[in-house]
């Protein structure tokens, strides 16, 4: 993906926010879905920063699905949850 512009994340930003009421998500089921947390979400709502690239990746997929409210709310493949990670790194240790 090319460097976008503030403008273009800002408006993929308000895309993404308008399917997510769409779908009736909350803020924390989008951040499963994108592998992020809810705060990073909300972040992104109320414009206090932007996201990264990979990020902005994963939001053009969600955007680009045309998928319904039953979309699996699953994390994306190549992240896991930091819940799931802490009790790895302290299982057994």
């Amino acid at each position: 993906m090319s460097a976008m512009t503030d403008e273009a994340k800002i408006e993929m930003i308000r895309r993404m926010k308008a399917k997510r009421l769409r779908l009736g998500w909350s803020q924390q089921d989008l951040s499963v879905y994108l592998g992020v947390t809810w705060a990073t979400v909300q972040r992104w709502e109320i414009q206090h920063g932007f996201p990264s690239r990979l990020a902005l990746e994963r939001i053009r997929s969600f955007l680009e699905n045309n998928g319904s409210a039953s979309m699996q709310l699953t994390p994306v493949a190549d992240t896991e949850c930091p819940k799931t990670l802490l009790a790895k790194a302290f299982s057994d240790a």
